[in-house]
């Protein structure tokens, strides 16, 4: 009779610890979490004060995707080709201006690094980021 009791709690607690934990759930189908999918928030520093909102990659495949948001304009835009190498984060997206090019550096657990506009004539923007929500919770 205990070996049945404690046979349910074991299979009861490991069945919870699966639904709990989606990253071990990936870790189990041989999947690794990607270090920059989730929801990240962002700052964009500029000559008219910093413009935030939030950062979204996401993972289809082995392609990488996602959206960028402003708070300050209401705005959001898909990210087009998204690329993460060697620690580093690349993607454009459209603007008004024109197409924006960001180049973000992950370390210890969030980005920074720039975005130029040319259509703007603005360049070197720091912009930084640091992670709201997603797979490495």
């Amino acid at each position: 009779m205990k070996v049945r009791i404690l046979g349910r709690w074991f299979v009861a607690a490991t069945i919870l610890a699966l639904c709990a934990s989606p990253a071990l759930v990936s870790a189990q189908d041989g999947d690794e979490v990607h270090p920059v999918a989730g929801v990240w928030s962002h700052s964009l520093d500029t000559d008219q004060g910093p413009f935030t909102g939030d950062l979204t990659i996401e993972i289809e495949g082995e392609a990488l995707s996602g959206t960028i948001t402003f708070v300050d304009f209401g705005s959001s835009e898909s990210l087009d080709e998204v690329t993460f190498e060697d620690g580093e984060l690349s993607f454009s997206f459209g603007t008004e201006f024109g197409t924006a090019e960001v180049a973000l550096t992950l370390e210890d657990d969030e980005f920074s690094g720039s975005l130029d506009l040319p259509g703007a004539d603005a360049y070197g923007l720091y912009m930084s980021a640091k992670r709201k929500g997603g797979s490495e919770q």
